[in-house]
């Protein structure tokens, strides 16, 4: 009986574990532009990776609206206050240098950028 009950939950952390949730606006820490592209923060406890991450792009009334979504969750423990930032190159990104854009995603309005990221 206990090794039944110890098995289904298992299973059901693996499937957990693994599941995808629907990729949806990830809430930003941060964002900012730099001459290397966009660069987003977002919260991470240690198992971000930019390739958990994809952008859409519409152009509205000749300016670029960009969003991102989170493709994978952060599963991973550690404390990381400044969570992680990510860089999508403008070749990336489908944009030029001077191309007007915006960024959909909510942002509290809280910019807690680590003064060690090169600008």
């Amino acid at each position: 009986m206990i090794r039944a009950a110890v098995i289904s939950s298992l299973i059901f952390i693996a499937h957990f574990a693994q599941a995808q949730l629907v990729p949806q606006e990830e809430p930003l820490m941060g964002s900012f532009v730099s001459r290397h592209g966009v660069h987003i923060q977002v919260r991470s406890g240690g198992c971000t990776e930019k390739n958990d991450f994809r952008f859409e792009k519409q152009v509205i009334e000749g300016r670029h609206v960009l969003s991102f979504h989170r493709l994978r969750p952060d599963l991973c423990l550690a404390l990381f206050p400044y969570g992680k930032i990510l860089t999508f190159t403008f070749e990336e990104l489908g944009l030029l240098h001077n191309d007007l854009y915006s960024i959909r995603n909510p942002q509290p309005g809280i910019r807690v950028f680590d003064d060690t990221f090169p600008r």
